[in-house]
């Protein structure tokens, strides 16, 4: 394995943990919101219940997809092992309170 094929595994891991990272912070962020703002339509419980669900999943997946394809472009290599030795505290950190949150609030 060279010094480059090296730096795409590299790009590739972090552009996949900030995908995921960031589409489960974005979904979480999105419910919350949502949950918060919306009284919720008794008349409506499926409506209100799935296609919300479906375009905030795809809105997190979009955005998950948009920092990760950056991530893979954009990064040094230097940066991409800063990222990857960060990534195990980042993620809990992040993800753990949001869904706390998600819990307390439905």
């Amino acid at each position: 394995m060279s010094a480059s094929d090296g730096l795409v595994t590299r790009r590739r891991a972090v552009a996949w943990a900030l995908l995921g990272l960031t589409a489960a912070v974005s979904y979480a962020v999105q419910t919350l919101y949502a949950g918060w703002t919306s009284t919720g339509d008794i008349a409506l419980p499926i409506a209100t219940a799935h296609i919300p669900f479906y375009w905030r999943f795809a809105l997190a997946l979009f955005q998950g997809l948009l920092v990760g394809s950056i991530a893979f472009l954009g990064l040094s290599e230097r940066d991409c092992q800063r990222i990857l030795d960060r990534i195990p505290v980042l993620a809990p950190a992040l993800i753990l309170p949001l869904a706390g949150l998600m819990l307390v609030f439905p």
